[in-house]
Order: C-alpha cells, then sequence, then structure tokens
C-alpha cells in the first residue's frame, strides 16, 4: 500500500463555464444514475483546473483512488469539519450530498462556511463497492465495522486522514433500507432523515451531548420539515410487539465512534431512507441526505466557538485526567417517563398510502447505563513479539505523533511506583448478548508480572487520545474487546498483555 498525495494550487477563475464544471455529474445527468468512481475523479480533477483547493488522492494495492477534498479556511484557526460518505457502495446518496456540498462551498453560495470553517471531504470511501455496487468490498469487509479492527488500507487511511486534520465536527453519512410493513397494521416506519449521536457512555461529553439534544437536533428536525421532510433521532428496532427501541449502537468499530467520538470530535451518523431498489428516486434521495447535511453542517457553523472550546478543553484535559470507572459493558434500558412527551414516529399506511403517526413510548429504551465497569490501568505492555497487535496499535496511532516502541522506558526510572500485571490462566471462552454484541463472559484473574524488561515490549499509555481505545479494545473482558473478532481468536489461549497499574 502506498499514498500518494498531489496538491493543486491554482487561480480562481469565474464565469459561466465554472459554473457548469462546478456542478457534481448527478445534476449533469440530471439525476439519472449514481456518480461513478471514474466520473467522480474527473470531475474533481476538473475542479482543480478552475478552484483554489487541495486535492489529495489515495492510491491503494488494488490501484483504486480515494478522492480527499480539503478546502482550507480563509481565517485562521478556524473550525474543522469533516465529513465521510459511502463506506458501504449500496448507499450513494450520501456521497451525492458530498459532492453537492463541495460544489455550493466552490461557487461561493455559503460564503460564511468558507470564511471560518475548513472542509475535509471524503465523498467516496468504498470504491470497490460503489463500482461493484454492493454494500461491502469484494472480500466481504465491511469499511463501517472496521474502525476498531483497521484491516482495511481504505479505513486505515480514513483514520490518518482524520488524525492528520483533527476536525472538531464529525459526520458519516449512510442510508438505511425500507422495513416491512408491521404484519398487524400495515405500518411502514417512513423517517426520510435520522441523526445518530455519540451513545458509548466512555465517549459522550455532557456540554456536546446537551448542544447536539437542545439545539443541533432541533435545527436540523425545523428545516427539515420546512422541506416536508421527516426526521428524527436515530433509533434502531421495530415496531412490532415484543420488539425494543433503542439508540444507535455504543460500539466503538464504527466511523461515529470508533473514530470521531474517539477522538473528541462532536460526532455524528446521518441516515437517509434508501427506495426499494438502487435507482429508486435518485433526486429525492440525493436531495433529502443534502438538505439534512445543510441543516447540520449550519447548527454547527451557529457554535462554531464553543464546539471550538469544549473540543480543546476535552483533548488538553486527556493527558491531565487519569480515567476511572471505564465502561467496559452497557446496555439500554428503559428510563422512568414522568411527564415527558410521547415518542412519536412517522409511518406510511400501505394499505391506504396515507401517513400516519404512531406513539411508540412503551418500546423505548432510551436510558444507556454502565453494567460492568474497571478503574483505568495506568497503560498497558504489549510484546514486540506479537506482531498483530504492534501492526494494530501503529494504525491507531498515525498521524498522531511519531511511533516509538520503546515508550515503556519512560518507566524504567520510577518502578517502585508501578506493577505489572498478567493474565495467570485463560479460562473457558465464552460469550453473551449484549446490545447484540457477543461480549466475554470470563473471569480472567489479573497477578503480579516479574521479569518483564522494557526491552521485550512497548508501552501504551491510557492518558492520550488513544487511551479509552486501549481500555475498550485490551480489556479480556469488555464487551468491545479485541478477543471477539476472529483475527484476535489466538487470544484466547495466551494473553501477551500486561496490565500497568500504580502500587
Amino acid at each position: 500500500m502506498k499514498f500518494i498525495f498531489s496538491t493543486i494550487l491554482l487561480l480562481l477563475l469565474f464565469g459561466e463555464a465554472q459554473s457548469q464544471v462546478s456542478n457534481p455529474p448527478i445534476v449533469s445527468n440530471e439525476y439519472k444514475a449514481w456518480t461513478t468512481s471514474s466520473e467522480l475523479n474527473r470531475w474533481l480533477l476538473q475542479l482543480s483546473d478552475i478552484y483554489t483547493v487541495e486535492m489529495r488522492m489515495y492510491q491503494g494495492n488494488n490501484e483504486v483512488n480515494m478522492p480527499v477534498v480539503v478546502i482550507p479556511s480563509v481565517q485562521e484557526n478556524p473550525l474543522t469539519v469533516m465529513i465521510i460518505a459511502e463506506q458501504h457502495g449500496d448507499e450513494p446518496a450520501g456521497m451525492e450530498a458530498c459532492n453537492l456540498l463541495i460544489s455550493e462551498l466552490l461557487n461561493g453560495e455559503l460564503p460564511a462556511w468558507t470564511d471560518s470553517i475548513e472542509w475535509v471531504i471524503i465523498p467516496m470511501v468504498n470504491v470497490e463497492g460503489n463500482d461493484n455496487q454492493t454494500r461491502n468490498k469484494s472480500n466481504g469487509a465491511d469499511l463501517n465495522l472496521d474502525h476498531l479492527l483497521l484491516s482495511q488500507p481504505e479505513t486505515r487511511f480514513v483514520h490518518y486522514m482524520y488524525n492528520r486534520y483533527m476536525p472538531e465536527v464529525f459526520i458519516d453519512l449512510h442510508e438505511y433500507p425500507l422495513e416491512p410493513a408491521d404484519e398487524n397494521t400495515g405500518l411502514q416506519k417512513r423517517i426520510q432523515q435520522q441523526i445518530g449521536c455519540v451513545t458509548n457512555l466512555n465517549l459522550m461529553d455532557s456540554k456536546l451531548d446537551e448542544w447536539s439534544h437542545t439545539f443541533i437536533l432541533p435545527h436540523v428536525q425545523k428545516n427539515l420539515e420546512k422541506g416536508k421532510l421527516t426526521f428524527s433521532e436515530f433509533w434502531e428496532g421495530t415496531s412490532e410487539e415484543g420488539h425494543k427501541l433503542r439508540k444507535s449502537s455504543v460500539d466503538i468499530n464504527d466511523a461515529r465512534h470508533g473514530m470521531g467520538a474517539m477522538g473528541r470530535s462532536l460526532s455524528f451518523v446521518v441516515e437517509g431512507l434508501k427506495g426499494t431498489f438502487r435507482n429508486d428516486n435518485i433526486y429525492l434521495r440525493t436531495q433529502a441526505q443534502f438538505k439534512c447535511l445543510i441543516a447540520l453542517a449550519e447548527a454547527c457553523h451557529l457554535k462554531t466557538d464553543e464546539i471550538k472550546k469544549v473540543v480543546m478543553n476535552n483533548r488538553d484535559n486527556v493527558s491531565l485526567q487519569p480515567l476511572s470507572n471505564v465502561s467496559i459493558k452497557m446496555d439500554h434500558f428503559k428510563a422512568v417517563q414522568t411527564g415527558h412527551e410521547p415518542l412519536v414516529f412517522p409511518y406510511r399506511n400501505l394499505q391506504t398510502g396515507k401517513d400516519s403517526l404512531m406513539d411508540l413510548s412503551s418500546m423505548v429504551f432510551s436510558e444507556i447505563k454502565t453494567i460492568q465497569s474497571i478503574d483505568a490501568p495506568l497503560g498497558y505492555w504489549i510484546s514486540k513479539k506479537d506482531k498483530r497487535l504492534i501492526d494494530w496499535i501503529q494504525a491507531h496511532e498515525a498521524g498522531i505523533f511519531p511511533f516509538s516502541d520503546d515508550k515503556g522506558k519512560a518507566f524504567k526510572s520510577n518502578e517502585s511506583e508501578f506493577m505489572l500485571q498478567c493474565i495467570s490462566a485463560l479460562p473457558e471462552w465464552n460469550t453473551q448478548l449484549v446490545e447484540g454484541i457477543p461480549a466475554p463472559t470470563w473471569k480472567p484473574e489479573w497477578i503480579e508480572m516479574k521479569g518483564a524488561t522494557t526491552k521485550d515490549y512497548i508501552f501504551v499509555s491510557t492518558q492520550t487520545l488513544n487511551g479509552l481505545r486501549w481500555i475498550m479494545a485490551l480489556e479480556p473482558e469488555s464487551m468491545f474487546a479485541l478477543v471477539r473478532y476472529p483475527e484476535f481468536e489466538y487470544l484466547h489461549h495466551q494473553y501477551p498483555i500486561l496490565r500497568v497499574i500504580s502500587r
């Protein structure tokens, strides 16, 4: 794998030709077909001949280009917004919404947004899936479920770009399929746009979460409803009796949590309603996704200074405040509803063809609680002999700072203040489902480790930006642990990871 960067800085031109070239391919073809990867690359190269923009191209082993558009801000110290789309090749509306946004930004139709915001936009993450018109890559990899393992070059590169620009706002665009109608009522959920906020308890920031629910989501809803579009916060589940509705997953292998929230960004996943087949309602799906993206970006723009301040403070405090009570298992529960408005969702009656509202308050599990937590260790020692673990750590650190394999030497001078722990013997591997995730149920016993030396291990600290990732992934009882993935199944039988704790 290699990375090819080309920076093209050219004079900005004006006139009718500029306007025509800046139209995305979807506009030029009158919304008759989704944009292909070759059409996208060709259009972006045309833009680079007209505008002062930074075009960065990624080239992987299979010679697939992943375009990244960087539109710098006029002002110094801007708010950085990063948007990615089409991690799934069968969800193209987000990619088209990104292209419309790029066009409007470069055309000067959103001048305030280019004055104060630096934009990092990756319209098409899954180039292979787009070309094949498939959700996953040809090797079966689901890119949006690879943000913990980073097993694919595409996700590794997206993380590299995130670490390079460290955006204060992160937005991941998707589409979701129509659900079957309820057998009893004939009703089908018809929420055209939904937004998922950060739900993992370890990664939620009280201030950012408050803004999301008291200002940002209401702002998006108000703007979409003006355009006759239905909107809701992202809820998983169906309206069928016996099912439960819960806020979107707390797992850290998706981009919203595993990259955006992990980096302390104000992070969102946006999901638009798909059609019944790939080319169904191309115009409506694209416009709905675009209007949702615009409303979300506008809401963040209106709180630029506040977001920057909170995100900066969160990142600065990572190394100053030792972690405690880290949740390694969490689940959704029914909240006690006293005086709250009913939770009503828009549905379509397929028998009559009319829209209706359904109150699903009795099925909603809106409260997320910790069911197991630990006090955070100082960090972990990772055996240098375990190349798979070392490569995994390096992939997550790429772009943050130069990776060093001898950080453990920092402890050499104060060995009396810390203790190394290892797992004495591994119990039989077992799992239970938590949040739909096969979470480990074993009870490893940690004992003092003697005789380990820094020359055999590298050290990863929990008091860094990646500290929470290390805890959630390396604690063997965690519902987010590496041990639950086939690639790390060998950890069921040996655990070459040492805990570093204070004496």
